[in-house]
């Protein structure tokens, strides 16, 4: 303990020492490198008893080659120290501690000669795990996001896959035109809290419309396991019939009527893996692989109020219909054809809010899109019927109020209207 001790408080006076000031070019040039090697050496013995805390893998990181960061190597502002950098001192990092280095995942601008298997993971998982802002940068700069890494360095692995050739291989790779995907497995389940959130959101277009089908029905999951930072905001993936019938039952009637909103649950969930980005040009996320939920308890019921649909900016607003007729009244029926649940009067087009349901309803033989996003179409697949072309369009109906800005879905109906008597939305 007293030699560990010793260790820590040698490392944190020669860390002030070396970065109080730039490293001595002059020094560098002549291959002097003795403070230096004395620092790391001490660094990788700890490495060697324990995980680097944050501030030592920090300090670790400042040698790698971090383009536009500020560090040791900035390739911007000191064109001098760069040259001195690959043609000096990287070489003499990556012979000297090319492993240090290689096991967390910093890059050296060098190729280590031997490269054990488990550095090849690392290195992804500083890549991969990473903002597409800061990928380039191969670093981890956030203190959650390092906890994160190292609960994934010593728990995770390449998923694997069969190629054409019938070869068993890892499913990380990088595509055509900048593409890719990778994914981690974990050795075994991991379980986790969290809240996961179901979400129609009318201010994205529906699926299949958008040139990238990014869904207007999406869902979140988010933990305070600081363990699993990486997997916030990914979307869990429900690809068995269990799955969609433990949670259809528990989404609100008006969720399944195709409005928006979120309705959020507590969960407990057993972690498989995950694909923390499968990026392109139309990269949408992270998927976490399950093999287990458990649904705790409602957290959140917030359907949109008018106020919300109509603060969705026009241009982006494919839902929104308008009433075409010259006579005074528009009939909003209980089914198509069928029972007359009101009349709209047509001199106050102005006062109502029209929102077209059938544009939600993207069909897989009959199952609506919040069934595809709880998994059905993963359980039973089967082409797609368009139902947003139909004669009769299924709508959301705000009447005139005194108080639009306060008026929710308990004052709304929702019924059909043939669409000769609508203005529909662009598509975009």
């Amino acid at each position: 303990m007293q030699k560990i001790q010793k260790i820590l408080v040698f490392l944190c006076l020669l860390s002030a020492f070396l970065f109080a000031k730039e490293l001595d070019v002059n020094r560098i040039k002549q291959g002097d490198f003795t403070e230096l090697k004395a620092y790391l050496t001490q660094l990788k013995s700890i490495s060697k008893q324990r995980d680097l805390n944050f501030n030592e893998y920090q300090t670790l990181a400042r040698f790698g080659i971090v383009d536009g960061i500020d560090g040791v190597y900035n390739g911007g502002s000191n064109r001098e120290f760069a040259s001195v950098y690959y043609s000096k001192l990287s070489p003499f990092l990556a012979k000297e501690f090319g492993d240090l280095f290689a096991e967390y995942g910093i890059p050296l601008g060098n190729d280590i000669e031997e490269i054990k298997p488990e550095y090849y993971l690392y290195n992804e998982l500083v890549f991969w795990f990473n903002g597409a802002n800061l990928r380039d940068s191969k670093q981890i700069f956030t203190k959650k996001a390092y906890e994160s890494f190292l609960f994934f360095k010593h728990n995770a692995a390449f998923a694997t896959k069969i190629d054409k050739e019938g070869q068993e291989i890892r499913n990380c790779a990088y595509g055509d035109a900048g593409g890719g995907e990778c994914e981690f497995i974990f050795k075994k389940p991991v379980k986790a809290k969290g809240i996961l959130t179901f979400n129609a959101d009318f201010s994205s277009p529906p699926n299949e419309v958008g040139a990238c089908d990014y869904p207007a029905y999406f869902s979140t999951f988010k933990t305070q396991d600081s363990r699993l930072e990486f997997i916030n905001d990914g979307h869990i993936v429900l690809d068995k019939r269990e799955y969609y019938d433990k949670l259809a039952q528990l989404l609100p009637k008006w969720y399944k009527n195709g409005l928006g909103g979120s309705v959020g649950y507590e969960v407990e969930v057993e972690i498989a893996g995950i694909m923390p980005w499968s990026f392109s040009a139309c990269a949408d996320g992270k998927y976490v692989t399950i093999t287990n939920i458990k649904v705790e308890k409602k957290l959140q019921d917030n359907p949109n109020t008018r106020k919300d649909y109509e603060n969705i900016e026009s241009e982006l607003n494919v839902y929104r219909l308008k009433l075409n007729s010259t006579d005074r009244y528009v009939n909003l029926r209980e089914k198509p054809n069928g029972k007359i649940l009101e009349q709209i009067p047509t001199a106050k087009s102005d006062a109502i809010l029209l929102l077209n349901l059938n544009m939600s309803l993207w069909e897989v033989k009959g199952v609506s899109e919040w069934q595809r996003q709880l998994g059905f179409e993963r359980a039973e697949f089967s082409g797609y019927k368009e139902v947003m072309g139909q004669e009769w369009i299924k709508v959301l109906y705000f009447p005139p109020s005194l108080s639009p800005k306060t008026q929710t879905i308990t004052e709304a109906k929702i019924g059909y209207i043939h669409k000769s008597q609508l203005v529909m939305g662009d598509l975009p």
